[in-house]
């Protein structure tokens, strides 16, 4: 694909007498040529060196529509944003569109789910150039594509073509400080997604987050879900051998696990009921869905209860210990720790929960990434607590935990959900919660 230079700059009111052919529009600079047009600022210096066309990061959307045409046209897309819950709920949103028929693509965490495969995919969102391609590949094949979008991806432009018909908030709490340094530019950044609405799309917001509340209240095309809310529970339980909610005059019963999880599939209802789908035409489908692995997933090991969660942040991880806290009738042991090279201003948080909810906590590795596990330990505070361990691996740390429970005690093994490595010094290990724990499966 190509158009000439004098074409694209047309769309943004500019001009040039230059006659130079452009394949390529992009923000990053490593991918320029003198083929290439470069959008943004930061990296103009590298892209001038690599002989590209330079304009304004401002424009970058506007042309990559032009260049490409509108490839959001093609699909009905649904963006999912918010500190925590985004993989969940998109989870939940392929699961219940794909068994009522539509052909659907999930892009998130962990990996990418296409009709008929499954590929790795090592960020939340990814790369501009992927995303496109994304787009383009599937023209036809597919009519639905759910993304998680990330404030990284929102403040790199990794969605700058992209419209939505649909936009999730989950939450928005605080996290990653560590890029984005305030936790007013976290919430700003998030907010920008608003910009990629289609003219009759519409967001669906968590009524029960006070912050969302407060900043979508007096927003036209917006849908609220929660307790209260627009879309509001009637009744709701949650427990090991399943749930119920009921909205309205309507009662679905399923597998799925947590209160959270139950506001995930309210959100989900309320969408299609927006969009004039009958609700006890998808009782069947709802009674159906189970947790993800390594998403609040459970089963027993000689009679204990293992939970394996992916929280690795303090609203997160308060979720499913408040949850396992209301099942739990003996003892709840939790293993879990911080990552390194992430907002250090949480640790001490995600320390303090754990320590309240849980009567055993050992705290260990997860992804130390370039720091030192000695100086994540410190920063969380452990030593604070009286039932609290440290133990830096974490196959031991999970085999103490074992030891240390009996019959119908709660293990859970928090922060690394289904990943199957460990990030220490730049070495990648294999590593797995759950098969670690099934070790013991057999006494």
């Amino acid at each position: 694909m190509s158009k000439m230079l004098s074409e694209c700059l047309k769309v943004i009111h500019q001009s040039c007498t230059e006659e130079r052919i452009i394949e390529r529009i992009t923000n990053d600079s490593r991918l320029c040529d003198e083929k290439t047009l470069y959008c943004g600022e930061k990296y103009q210096k590298d892209a001038l060196d690599r002989h590209a066309y330079i304009v304004e990061g401002k424009y970058l959307g506007e042309l990559l529509r032009f260049f490409y045409g509108d490839l959001s046209s093609h699909y009905f897309v649904i963006g999912i944003t918010g500190t925590s819950g985004k993989t969940s709920l998109s989870y939940l949103l392929i699961d219940v569109l794909k068994a009522m028929g539509h052909r659907c693509i999930r892009l998130g965490s962990g990996q990418n789910d296409f009709m008929d495969e499954s590929r790795e995919n090592k960020n939340t969102t990814m790369s501009l150039e992927d995303n496109i391609k994304v787009f383009q590949d599937h023209i036809g094949k597919c009519d639905v594509i759910i993304m998680e979008v990330s404030s990284h991806a929102i403040d790199q432009n990794r969605i700058a073509f992209i419209q939505f018909d649909r936009l999730f908030y989950t939450n928005i709490l605080l996290d990653h400080l560590d890029y984005h340094l305030t936790f007013s530019h976290y919430k700003a950044t998030k907010l920008k997604l608003i910009h990629y609405l289609k003219k009759e799309g519409k967001i669906l917001m968590h009524y029960d987050h006070r912050l969302l509340h407060e900043i979508f209240c007096h927003t036209r095309n917006v849908i609220s879900y929660g307790k209260k809310g627009k879309f509001c529970v009637s009744a709701m339980c949650s427990g090991f051998e399943g749930s119920s909610i009921q909205i309205k005059d309507i009662f679905f019963v399923t597998h799925l696990l947590g209160e959270h999880q139950m506001m995930n599939l309210l959100g989900v209802l309320a969408m299609l009921e927006d969009m004039n789908v009958d609700l006890n035409e998808v009782k069947e489908i709802v009674s159906h869905l189970h947790n993800r692995e390594g998403r609040m997933e459970h089963f027993l090991v000689l009679k204990r209860h293992i939970v394996i969660d992916y929280a690795h942040t303090p609203d997160a991880l308060m979720e499913v210990c408040n949850f396992l806290r209301k099942q739990c009738d003996k003892k709840l042991i939790c293993v879990m720790g911080c990552g390194g090279n992430r907002d250090r201003k949480k640790r001490p948080l995600m320390m303090e929960i754990a320590a309240f909810f849980c009567d055993v906590v050992i705290v260990t590795e997860d992804n130390n990434r370039d720091e030192d596990f000695d100086l994540i330990i410190e920063e969380m505070k452990a030593e604070k607590y009286e039932n609290v361990e440290v133990e830096e691996k974490r196959e031991i740390a999970v085999e103490r935990a074992f030891n240390l429970s009996n019959e119908r005690d709660i293990i859970l093994l928090a922060g690394k959900g289904n990943e199957k490595f460990l990030i220490a010094k730049g070495v990648k290990t294999p590593y797995n919660d759950k098969a670690c724990i099934l070790k013991y499966e057999r006494g």
